[in-house]
């Protein structure tokens, strides 16, 4: 650059620059002035306030300025006194300045400008202080109230003191009046000044605290303004600090569950996802997970510099390592189960509450299905301790299926309805409904008459002696005959798979014949009516062939005699 274009490039922004600058004088000439605002009342009663302690504080530096004065030509023996009255009135005058300065600024605390001294290091001091940011955040909800009841509370205790202090000057102003040696009325008069000092340092601080609990006081404002302040401060602060921790998580647990959708469609073979290596990748992946996420909220408040939140999360980790301790033991028993690597096994048969189950899914929440059994059970994996499952066999899971026909141990007939984890539906004869306990009747002595596709049912029929010679060969073809034809007619004859009829023993008063029928499961209803068929044929082909059906023998002993009565024999 030559000079001469130096030159006009420094005339140029001389030119700018005095452009500006009376372009910004003519701007202010021309702006009107700000007209001057009407003092308020806390204004007018501050600035009354300074006065006074301006007042006070200049009689202050009279008497301090006399006293150095006086310490300048006084002797040994005086000197003790004038120094402490001079420390006195120093700390005094600092007092008032501080009030001063206070009143100035419409009571702000000025507590935090005090150098803190350093000492030497102390752990505990040291916990006090990381614990502070966590308590100081608790304790600003609460802080204005706190300050509020402390200014009152030191109002009510200065207002006690001036009562003593009147009381101390009562005395010393009747003692005053009293004829005294000269010294004793210095003495006297100089104790008046010190306690009229005193109460007027009580009035001052008096006065100080009223001015800064008006001052608090006055900031008050209506709840609905609070209370959408706080929201407002909540929401731009650490409601937003929450938001950014919670999508920070919520973008790890979407990154990883992406991570494993892609993982998982290489598992081609389901089987795969039951083998022990599989579950432990998986609750690996899952405690990977969640690690991750609770490091990514942290990091959101370390970065946002959130101190709250940052300490309430390394409490709560804390905490819950803590916690560990006592639930490590459970915990690893937990954890075996879930890794199918326990004495309880996925896929096994387990005993629970007395009927089996097999273990459809063991999780969190592990789920017991039977196949006879409508409905599941989810158990907790607490309550899973202690259980032991054993390989699945090909014996049933339960000795009943819905439907079926139930010969019940108090001799009546029962329909199974419905199984459920809990109870048993049954129907009894003439629709009769009635339940049992699914556990109870797992272990209840009752006869199927439908598992096996066939039942039996049995009778017992008697004749007389008189026909002792028909008894093998002729009785027991007609009652099969009669049997037989009897069965023909009620429409029982294709449900019938096979008969017995045989000589069963010589009673003690009659001919026994066992009588067995077995019939196909579709006809277990009419169990009553084939026991009933049964004596109804024998007695039909005793009739057929007068044969005598005897009573009941019954013999009687009385002294050297005895009585026999066989009223059926007809002999």
């Amino acid at each position: 650059m030559t000079r001469p274009q130096f030159r006009s490039l420094v005339i140029y922004f001389w030119l700018c620059l005095t452009l500006s600058f009376n372009g910004a004088m003519a701007q202010q000439a021309t702006e009107p002035e700000a007209l001057p605002t009407e003092p308020t009342q806390t204004q007018l009663d501050a600035v009354t306030r300074l006065d006074a302690l301006q007042e006070s504080q200049a009689a202050l530096d009279k008497r301090l300025r006399e006293v150095n004065a006086a310490l300048q030509k006084a002797d040994e023996t005086d000197k003790p006194a004038l120094e402490t009255e001079r420390d006195a009135l120093e700390k005094d005058i600092e007092r008032l300045k501080r009030a001063f300065e206070q009143v100035a600024i419409g009571g702000v605390d000025l507590n935090f400008l005090e150098p803190e001294e350093e000492g030497e290091f102390d752990w505990q001091q040291e916990l006090i202080e990381i614990m502070q940011p966590l308590l100081e955040n608790v304790k600003v909800l609460t802080e204005k109230p706190r300050k509020i009841e402390k200014l009152r509370s030191s109002i009510t205790l200065y207002e006690d003191r001036n009562e003593s202090i009147e009381k101390a000057l009562q005395k010393l102003m009747e003692l005053e009046e009293v004829k005294a040696t000269e010294a004793t009325r210095k003495r006297l008069e100089s104790l008046i000044a010190n306690w009229q000092r005193q109460k007027q340092e009580n009035n001052d601080a008096i006065e100080l605290a009223q001015f800064q609990l008006r001052a608090l006081q006055g900031d008050n404002v209506s709840w609905w303004e609070a209370l959408r302040e706080s929201v407002n401060e909540f929401l731009s602060g650490r409601g937003l600090t929450l938001l950014v921790a919670m999508s920070a998580a919520a973008t790890v647990w979407l990154v990883m569950r992406f991570l494993l959708w892609i993982s998982r469609r290489r598992v081609r073979d389901p089987r795969d996802r039951t083998m022990t290596r599989y579950r432990l990748a998986a609750y690996a992946y899952s405690a990977l997970t969640t690690i991750l996420m609770v490091v990514a909220a942290i990091i959101v408040f370390y970065v946002r510099g959130d101190v709250l939140l940052l300490g309430l999360s390394i409490l709560l980790l804390a905490g819950a390592a803590l916690g560990l301790r006592n639930t490590l033991p459970r915990f690893i028993s937990e954890t075996k189960l879930l890794l199918n690597v326990g004495a309880l096994r996925e896929g096994e048969r387990v005993i629970y509450k007395g009927v089996p189950w097999q273990v459809s899914s063991l999780n969190l929440y592990t789920t017991l299905k039977n196949p006879a059994i409508d409905g599941v059970i989810r158990l907790p994996l607490s309550e899973l301790a202690g259980m032991t499952s054993r390989p699945v066999s090909a014996e049933p899971w339960f000795p009943h299926e819905q439907q079926d026909y139930l010969l019940m141990p108090n001799g009546k007939l029962a329909q199974i309805i419905r199984i459920t984890p809990d109870i048993t539906e049954l129907r009894y004869g003439g629709g009769a409904a009635g339940v049992i306990s699914t556990a109870e009747l797992y272990t209840l002595d009752a006869l199927n008459l439908t598992r096996n596709g066939s039942f039996g049912v049995a009778g017992v029929f008697g004749i007389d002696y008189a026909h002792q010679s028909l008894a093998i060969s002729e009785v027991t073809a007609k009652f099969r005959n009669t049997l037989q034809t009897a069965i023909d007619e009620h429409g029982l004859a294709e449900h019938l798979q096979s008969m017995l009829v045989d000589f069963k023993s010589a009673g003690s008063s009659s001919l026994d014949y066992l009588i067995y029928l077995t019939f196909d499961s579709k006809v277990a209803p009419s169990y009553f009516s084939i026991e009933r068929l049964i004596q109804q044929a024998c007695v039909k082909a005793c009739n057929e062939e007068n044969w005598g059906i005897p009573f009941p023998q019954m013999t009687l002993h009385s002294g050297d005699f005895r009585v026999t009565s066989d009223s059926g024999s007809g002999q």
